[in-house]
C-alpha cells in the first residue's frame, strides 16, 4: 500500500472513531450508575477490544502502534477537559 492509500486508510479510521466516541463515552455513563453493571460492561468492553485486536494484528495492523496513539488522544481529551474546566 502506497503512502497515499495509508493516509486515506488512516482518515477513514478517525472518522469512524469519531463517530463512534460519543456513543462509547454516553455507554460508559450509562453503565457508571451502577457498579455491578459498570463491571459486567467494562469486562465485555474490553474482552471485545482484545479480541478486535488479535485480528487487526492478524490482519496486518499494528495494534501497538493504534494503542499508543489512542493513549495520546485520551490524555488530549483530558486536558480539554480540565482547560474547559478551568474556563467555567
Amino acid at each position: 500500500m502506497s503512502d497515499d492509500e495509508l493516509e486515506v486508510k488512516r482518515q477513514a479510521v478517525n472518522t469512524v472513531a469519531a463517530r463512534l466516541l460519543p456513543m462509547l463515552f454516553d455507554d460508559l455513563e450509562a453503565a457508571q450508575v451502577n457498579k455491578d453493571l459498570l463491571e459486567d460492561y467494562e469486562t465485555n468492553f474490553l474482552g471485545e477490544l482484545y479480541a478486535r485486536m488479535v485480528v487487526s494484528a492478524y490482519m496486518g495492523y499494528g495494534p501497538d502502534v493504534m494503542g499508543q496513539a489512542a493513549i495520546e488522544r485520551c490524555n488530549r481529551l483530558i486536558k480539554l477537559t480540565e482547560e474547559s474546566k478551568d474556563d467555567t
